[in-house]
């Protein structure tokens, strides 16, 4: 039992690094990827300088559904993520916003660079003439001749448009469809990977997990008194929710100190 409670002390303290480090959250993250891409731009000089910025360009290079709630992530301050946070442990979710996975920066990072070298123009996408063509009526149909917006208001429904509502067709120019082939080919690989692989370490999360459950259900046994209706309660919980750890660490702890007591 001694062995166990001091696993659960270092699993605990484990949960409360990943949910209170300062991590590269998702605003910073998103910042840091603009600001590489910008200096590259003036080192390369590409063909527009700078490339326009607008958060909602990427989503035409984006195949996930999450888009939306990333966005907003990408635009919450620290106050609002703090909060958004604590909102999040109190209900028991996964959402982790400290930082952002390995997984997830990766598609991010792949959306990003595509659409900010599309927007300049990098001369590493080996654009032809027609892309170049229709890339030039997408933003004369976004923002007209003022590129840069600088002699109207910013926030009309034109700026959002995407390449496929302004009438164009995604797929039909080389650069893009690429683009689309290598996202989705990377999708596939993970859901499929995620779906019938299962790594060293959650396998043995998911044994030790069951071995803590049985030894605390064997304890209820052999211990019969006050505590066994506290432990059956604990038990229940953990059927019914899905962040276990949590609760298989609160579970242990209560039986060491009944076991002291």
């Amino acid at each position: 039992m001694i062995a166990i409670a001091t696993c659960l002390i270092f699993e605990r303290m484990a949960i409360t690094w990943l949910f209170d480090r300062n991590g590269c959250t998702y605003n910073r993250f998103q910042k840091f990827v603009e600001l590489d891409l910008r200096v590259q731009a003036l080192k390369e000089e590409w063909a527009i300088l700078p490339p326009r910025y607008n958060v909602e360009r990427y989503r035409n290079h984006y195949y996930h559904q999450d888009f939306d709630a990333l966005k907003k992530k990408f635009v919450e301050s620290e106050e609002e993520r703090k909060k958004h946070g604590k909102e999040a442990r109190k209900k028991g979710s996964r959402e982790i916003r400290d930082f952002i996975p390995y997984k997830v920066a990766v598609r991010i990072r792949e959306s990003i660079t595509f659409s900010v070298k599309l927007d300049g123009r990098c001369p590493d996408l080996k654009l032809d003439s027609a892309t170049k063509s229709m890339l030039a009526r997408y933003d004369k149909a976004c923002y007209g001749d003022d590129y840069y917006g600088i002699n109207k208001r910013q926030g009309s429904k034109a700026e959002g448009m995407t390449i496929i509502e302004a009438g164009f067709d995604y797929e039909a120019h080389a650069a893009l469809k690429d683009h689309k082939i290598k996202l989705l080919k990377s999708t596939l690989e993970q859901a499929i990977e995620r779906k019938y692989r299962i790594s060293f370490a959650k396998g043995f999360q998911l044994v030790y997990e069951q071995l803590i459950l049985l030894i605390c259900m064997m304890s209820m046994l052999l211990k019969a008194n006050i505590f066994s209706i506290i432990y059956l309660l604990f038990v229940i919980r953990y059927l019914k929710t899905d962040n276990k750890i949590q609760i298989l660490c609160r579970l242990v702890r209560i039986i060491c100190m009944s076991f002291i007591a």
